[in-house]
């Protein structure tokens, strides 16, 4: 059984133990659409270089929003966003979609090295790395194959290791797991967290799935229906690494519930 530190008896409040320089700095963040449709509303976010910090809330709050916001792909329309202490800094950015969203064209290794190919970098040095990051997430002997000979869970491992690519240092994850079957689903939460735990750039995780969150992160942040805020930030106080057996642990169990509770006051 894995050794643990208690879990909090009651949700701690925003930034509370943050730790380290600032990778993301969200400061009164509101962002409304052409339309009058306001998705998010002061959304007030510190997250730690090297933090994993996953995102929960309910259907349409504005989870995905922020992240796109934060990759820039969609403006906000108040307050700040400042990556790295700048405001306009998206180069060290990686995202990585709800739907793995592969060339069907190109192979395996081609789709992982087209972010090499986007940037003008070198190809040899490009195809050695490509192929690296695919025998780290356990498809070495698949670079040849296309993505319509791949499983669905396969297809996100190609779409993790392309993120991969450019070595990012803000890993941007939009429900990447949640066509899954649970078990597929829980062997890629393990995968990603050895990879986390290799490179240590800053996640940012949005999911539905409470104990997908709870095994993967350093804090577990709450947001409301929409328009979105922030209404909790739960510091996820389990050793690390993480292994299959914090699913059984008890205080994996307490996060759980106490999150999941603070979900459904929000439904």
């Amino acid at each position: 059984m894995t050794t643990r530190r208690p879990a909090p008896s009651s949700l701690r409040s925003l930034g509370d133990g943050l730790t380290g320089s600032p990778a993301l700095v969200a400061e009164g963040v509101g962002l409304t659409y052409a339309g009058g449709i306001e998705a998010l509303r002061n959304v007030d976010l510190t997250v730690a270089d090297g933090q994993f910090v996953s995102i929960v809330g309910p259907s349409g709050c504005g989870k995905s929003t922020f992240l796109k916001a934060v990759a820039g792909l969609i403006p906000i329309t108040h307050g700040t966003l400042t990556l790295r202490g700048d405001s306009d800094r998206r180069a060290d950015v990686a995202f990585v979609f709800q739907s793995p969203t592969l060339l069907t064209w190109r192979t395996v290794l081609g789709n992982v090295e087209l972010p090499n190919e986007l940037r003008g970098g070198g190809r040899s040095t490009a195809r050695s790395h490509a192929r690296e990051l695919l025998a780290l997430v356990g498809l070495a002997d698949f670079a040849d194959r296309f993505p319509s000979e791949l499983s669905g869970g396969m297809q996100m491992r190609v779409s993790l290791a392309r993120a991969l690519m450019t070595d990012p240092r803000i890993m941007l994850l939009d429900e990447p797991f949640g066509a899954l079957d649970d078990l597929t689903r829980q062997r890629l939460n393990e995968d990603l967290h050895r990879i986390w735990l290799r490179d240590r750039w800053t996640g940012l995780f949005v999911t539905h799935n409470v104990s997908e969150a709870v095994y993967l992160s350093d804090r577990v942040v709450v947001m409301s229906s929409r328009p979105g805020q922030i209404v909790a930030d739960v510091p996820i106080e389990l050793s690390i690494p993480r292994t299959p057996d914090h699913r059984s642990d008890p205080g994996f169990a307490a996060y759980v519930r106490e999150i999941g509770a603070r979900l459904r006051e929000e439904v």
